[in-house]
């Protein structure tokens, strides 16, 4: 169990020094018990109260079978939570003037001979999956070669172009549908105003400027040889399958490609908090209601948002994400200056987020006594 409490910030009655020691153990003993009974291969999650980092845990193995434990340090995949990272590296480049959320895409391919129903697709609508296009490439389109730097810039581009060319499933604006191509085209946007990689970009116009350094892109590297980070896993017929490098095409990593530890997934997600009390130097006030506002089926720009009766306000942001071999959600609820992370490297998505989501609920009921309890 990891905790720091180096910033404390005595913000919904959460973070004196009892309720920190308080909640941290909750949320190991929790983390532990969800662990050991649901079999899942591994778990870790952490709690971020004001500004201050509760706690993390991590219970299981990074190989199942092993007998190497994860731990706190470790990375994992967080699938397409990515896409909310993509729309703050939109929202960026807006704030520095190189496109506007109406912006359409016949602006930023002129001399591309796009279906003029896809021409007129906004950076906005593709943000909130309100484009139209498809919710994937063709299955053999992302099996193509896409290498570093400019060959994979090209790659991507190449393949946006292609469906552009084609009428959109939906007119633009009208329906949601959930759409990795979307997000995929939104990078290729990035890369076609700035001339690097929407990789490049990730790093030096969102994870630099909050200091996230423990990142990257794929499944989680094993350098060593002696099983360093977790891997990914799979089932068949009960049997458990890990696996070392799989992950999403690079060509649709705008949409689902990143991984990173806990507490940087956590303290990204803090960053939208603070944006949405106008405290963030990231990105203006404006662009962070931007970016949280819901349109068609509670979804905003990389979240979702909903409201819950349980909360003083009822109002939650979160995303979760899956490559089919881990699991990943991250959770913001405002009225309780919290945000709250939860991994797997499991692929029974459904029993992974059944546990995030009975924690996520468990800790919001502690920080209530906790502030009930205690002055």
């Amino acid at each position: 169990m990891f905790v720091d409490s180096s910033f404390a910030n005595d913000l919904n009655g959460c973070t004196s020094s009892n309720k920190i020691s308080s909640l941290a153990q909750t949320l190991d003993t929790r983390l532990k018990r969800i662990q050991q009974e649901s079999k899942l291969v591994a778990a870790s999650a952490g709690l971020l109260c004001g500004d201050t980092l509760i706690g993390i845990s991590a219970y299981g193995e990074r190989k199942k079978g092993s007998g190497i434990a994860v731990s706190t340090q470790d990375l994992w995949h967080i699938g397409s939570i990515t896409k909310s990272v993509t729309a703050t590296l939109i929202a960026r480049l807006i704030e520095q003037d190189k496109l506007q959320w109406q912006t359409r895409l016949a602006e930023i391919f002129p001399k591309e001979q796009l279906h003029p129903e896809a021409a007129q697709i906004t950076i906005e609508q593709l943000a909130q999956h309100r484009s139209g296009l498809p919710a994937n490439f063709s299955f053999t389109s992302v099996f193509r070669k896409a290498g570093e730097g400019k060959e994979r810039i090209a790659a991507r581009r190449k393949l946006v172009l292609e469906t552009l060319k084609a009428k959109p499933l939906t007119p633009p604006g009208s329906t949601f549908l959930y759409s990795n191509t979307g997000y995929s085209t939104l990078g290729v946007v990035a890369e076609e105003l700035m001339g690097q990689t929407w990789e490049q970009q990730i790093g030096e116009q969102v994870m630099s400027p909050i200091t996230i350094n423990n990142y990257g892109f794929g499944a989680p590297k094993d350098d060593t040889g002696k099983l360093s980070q977790p891997r990914g896993h799979k089932s068949m017929l009960g049997f458990y399958f890990s696996l070392e490098d799989f992950d999403n095409s690079p060509l649709i990593g705008p949409a689902g490609t990143l991984h990173m530890d806990l507490k940087s997934l956590l303290y990204y997600g803090h960053e939208h908090l603070k944006g949405e009390q106008g405290h963030s130097q990231l990105l203006s006030e404006a662009n962070f209601k931007q970016l949280h506002k819901a349109e068609l089926n509670n979804y905003a720009s990389g979240w979702i948002v909903e409201h819950n009766a349980e909360f003083s306000s009822g109002r939650q942001l979160w995303h979760n994400g899956s490559n089919t071999a881990w699991y990943a959600l991250l959770t913001i609820v405002p009225d309780y200056n919290a945000v709250m992370a939860f991994t797997s490297n499991d692929s029974n998505i459904e029993l992974a987020q059944k546990q995030a989501w009975d924690l996520f609920y468990a800790l919001i009921q502690d920080m209530d006594k906790a502030a009930k309890t205690e002055p």
